[in-house]
């Protein structure tokens, strides 16, 4: 069996994720809100497309806030424990893990 070298783990991860939920929950406000001006100084009525796209702001921001929190918990952005042989130490993130992965892809 061919000896493999143990992986690299960066630990910059972590923090390259806050950076995306933050940048891309920055963006989408700055475009909702320039919509939202847009119809006021045409003095258009809001439609159900503005509120839908305020909703799918909300959902954004929602979904950056619970990335967030995951990996400021020790359960996202980095690698999971592995022994001497490469096979994953099966503590309770990778048990989690399973149980998430049971719930969307069922197989």
């Amino acid at each position: 069996m061919a000896r493999t070298e143990p992986m690299q783990v960066d630990s910059n991860v972590p923090y390259m994720i806050y950076a995306f939920c933050v940048i891309f929950s920055i963006l989408p406000s700055i475009a909702v809100a320039l919509r939202f001006q847009a119809r006021r100084r045409k003095k258009k009525a809001l439609l159900a497309d503005d509120w839908l796209c305020l909703v799918a702001l909300v959902a954004t921001i929602a979904t950056s806030i619970l990335i967030i929190i995951g990996v400021a918990a020790g359960n996202g952005g980095r690698l999971l424990p592995r022994d001497a042989h490469g096979a994953p130490i099966r503590d309770h993130r990778f048990v989690i893990f399973k149980k998430v992965r049971e719930i969307f892809f069922k197989q």
